[in-house]
């Protein structure tokens, strides 16, 4: 299976926390989403089963030291674009060895799917069919792409962002396209195109639809960052065996990077950042430790659990998993947790 997961984007509706990390390594129970991505087609394809490709413009540095030392570093490849490409541009700018159909991933989607049932219904699509386009059902259908579909499931008509969207399918910007996609995207004969405003238009009634039933968010603001913390299970194990690449960079410079992503997810709701003792006052606020020994100390304090005010996050910069009491107390409280980085290993902790 031929993959671009498309990591490139600004994310600028999830700022200040995109100032610190680029939108695809928003942590998710502590680990970034493009992992949930790199996991998810190792489960499909098998170790080395699919040949893919992650493009990088914002914050790329980043994303190519998190890939250099995880353990896919020798399985992906990355192509860097000084200038974004748009979907379209970056899906014409890279082969394969393989030709043949291209899985296109916007990789800072978090989703949990079937992704050999989604490659199996391309393979069995219609005739004429070029595109595969997976969808999801929204709970907000206002803020995404709504479908409306005939009888075989095919796209007859697409409602962008309306006010008074037909239904709650939307389009949730994974495709399976055909080689004569990107020959119409070179018939352009630039290296930009949007691929929803400039492809997807004129391949209507040639795009099939695959629903997703399992999960799909796309973390586009705070509030979706925030929501895909209590909608989506944790990974298990927390980890990928073998080389841990989040933990490197989350350890980097005494934890400079966990630190300062929770002095902006602070910022980003407007809560006093506090470091070892909770705000006082009583007022909700960020309480931060650096990990799991920081977070029992900084709850065992005088003012610690007994000050966290109701409303209050309580965030773990790298934890190799916190004895359940402190977040049983935190959630007692009526507070949240959020680990930037979950590990399996104390070493270095």
């Amino acid at each position: 299976m031929n993959v671009i997961l498309l990591a490139a984007g600004l994310g600028t509706r999830l700022r200040p926390l995109t100032d610190i990390l680029p939108k695809c390594l928003m942590p998710i129970h502590g680990r970034p989403q493009l992992e949930y991505w790199l996991r998810a087609l190792d489960a499909a394809c098998g170790q080395g089963g699919a040949d893919v490709l992650v493009n990088t413009h914002y914050l790329p540095e980043l994303v190519r030291a998190y890939l250099a030392a995880s353990p896919w570093a020798a399985r992906v490849r990355q192509a860097h674009e000084e200038e974004l490409l748009g979907t379209g541009g970056t899906l014409l700018a890279n082969s394969f060895a393989a030709p043949g159909p291209v899985m296109l991933v916007h990789a800072d989607n978090l989703c949990d799917a079937d992704l050999n049932a989604f490659a199996g219904a391309h393979i069995a699509r219609a005739a004429g069919v070029a595109i595969t386009m997976m969808s999801f059902r929204t709970d907000s259908p206002r803020s995404c792409g709504i479908l409306e579909l005939d009888g075989r499931g095919v796209v007859r008509a697409f409602h962008e962002k309306v006010a008074d969207p037909p239904g709650n399918l939307a389009n949730a910007a994974v495709y399976i396209v055909e080689p004569e996609v990107t020959a119409f995207i070179a018939s352009h004969k630039r290296p930009v195109v949007d691929f929803s405003t400039e492809v997807i238009p004129n391949f209507k009634g040639r795009i099939q639809t695959w629903e997703n039933t399992c999960y799909h968010r796309d973390i586009g603001n705070v509030g979706s960052f925030l929501a895909a913390q209590d909608e989506y299970p944790a990974p298990t194990p927390a980890a990928p065996e073998g080389p841990d690449g989040w933990r490197e960079l989350c350890l980097r410079d005494g934890g400079a990077l966990p630190r300062a992503f929770a002095m902006a997810l602070a910022g980003a709701l407007e809560l006093p950042f506090a470091e070892g003792v909770a705000a006082p006052g009583g007022t909700p606020a960020l309480l931060y430790a650096g990990d799991d020994r920081a977070l029992e100390a900084a709850l065992s304090a005088p003012k610690g659990i007994a000050a966290l005010a109701p409303g209050s996050i309580v965030a773990i910069g790298c934890s190799a998993g916190a004895p359940s009491l402190p977040r049983s107390l935190i959630q007692e409280r009526g507070c949240r947790s959020l680990t930037v980085c979950s590990t399996t290993s104390m070493i270095g902790l």
